[in-house]
């Protein structure tokens, strides 16, 4: 499966890739005075582990956009989880995290946690290195599990309201290759 799941990383950062370590912040509280819109300084929690792009290909590629950043979340080991929860994360079954399958030495059975998104300067994301990129069948995962941990909707056979028809839109879901861009 790893083998149609990913695919050697472009020299470009994309979506999809998977970096050996990028920053994850988070944010514990905030001061009691301030206002909305007001820029505050901040003390936040950083930690520093790999990272899974989810910002699409055409906002990083885009050399207009006023915030140069992109969006990631972290990856950790499959192992990480407590055993009773490694098969349901293995099989998609826990929302927020999508499932990485093991590729090679260089990628360990692993997950990726998208409910902890960090918002990056893309330069520090330049310089990352990439262990895989997600391939057409990754990206056609990713994008599932994403849309149900953002809305609980699962990805599966649905009937047609009008004629009955029965389909799964999973597999008409327009994916671009990494190498296509």
């Amino acid at each position: 499966m790893a083998d149609s799941f990913y695919c050697d990383p472009l020299t470009e950062l994309s979506q999809g890739d998977i970096l050996t370590l990028a920053p994850h912040t988070y944010v514990d509280q905030l001061p009691p005075t301030s206002s909305e819109g007001e820029e505050i300084p901040l003390l936040v929690k950083c930690r520093q582990t790999r990272a899974l792009v989810l910002s699409p290909d055409c906002e990083i590629s885009n050399p207009d956009r006023s915030e140069n950043r992109a969006v990631v979340c972290p990856v950790r080991l499959l192992s990480d989880l407590t055993p009773g929860r490694q098969g349901d994360a293995r099989r998609h079954r826990i929302a927020h995290l999508f499932f990485l399958p093991r590729r090679g030495a260089e990628l360990q059975d692993s997950v990726a946690i998208l409910n902890h998104l960090t918002t990056v300067n893309m330069q520090l994301l330049l310089s990352a290195s990439k262990i895989a990129t997600l391939h057409v069948l990754g990206r056609k995962a990713l994008y599932a599990q994403l849309l149900r941990w953002s809305s609980r909707w699962v990805l599966g056979e649905v009937s047609c309201p009008q004629c009955e028809t029965r389909f799964d839109p999973s597999l008409v879901l327009p994916t671009r290759a990494p190498e296509d861009a």
